[in-house]
């Protein structure tokens, strides 16, 4: 028997016996599936406890995009141990939606930095002139000046 390469939601038939007849049972979807240090495959199947070696399945029905992403869903709402922390997409539409959500964030904080590191440069330029700053300013030593200046010119530091 070949020992095919699964993914998870596939849908596949348990052997009890490597090479024997399938479990007359159901079929089962594997969950997910791990290489062991010896480089074996074994699998988990939804519906079943413990790791089984892939060589104990028979490929029944390739998995679709859809089917992974369900098994995925099963395993984060497995993996969330906090009830408010669980993931709640009902459909592979919500997780598009939630993903442009946080590219837009993330497009918004490397905006927010730009401003940041422009703003140091400024600050910079401002404290020590244009002959005088640093090609890359850091705001906790433009910070640390400041505080020594205050100091050395009798203001109390707060």
């Amino acid at each position: 028997m070949p020992d095919h390469v699964f993914c998870a939601g596939d849908l596949v038939r348990y052997h009890p016996v490597i090479g024997g007849p399938p479990y007359n049972g159901p079929t089962s979807r594997v969950r997910q599936i791990i290489e062991l240090p010896d480089g074996k495959l074994v699998a988990t199947l939804i519906g079943k406890n413990g790791w089984v070696s892939t060589k104990n399945l028979t490929l029944v029905m390739r998995s679709t995009q859809d089917d992974r992403f369900q098994v995925w869903l099963g395993l984060m709402r497995i993996r969330s141990t906090n009830p408010s922390q669980r993931a709640h997409f009902n459909s592979w539409e919500r997780l598009q939606d939630l993903a442009a959500q946080q590219a837009e964030l993330i497009a918004g904080q490397a905006e927010a930095l730009e401003d940041v590191n422009r703003l140091t440069r400024e600050l910079d330029v401002a404290l020590n002139g244009e002959a005088g700053a640093a090609k890359q300013a850091s705001l906790c030593d433009l910070v640390a000046q400041v505080k020594t200046t205050k100091a050395q010119h009798g203001g109390q530091q707060t």
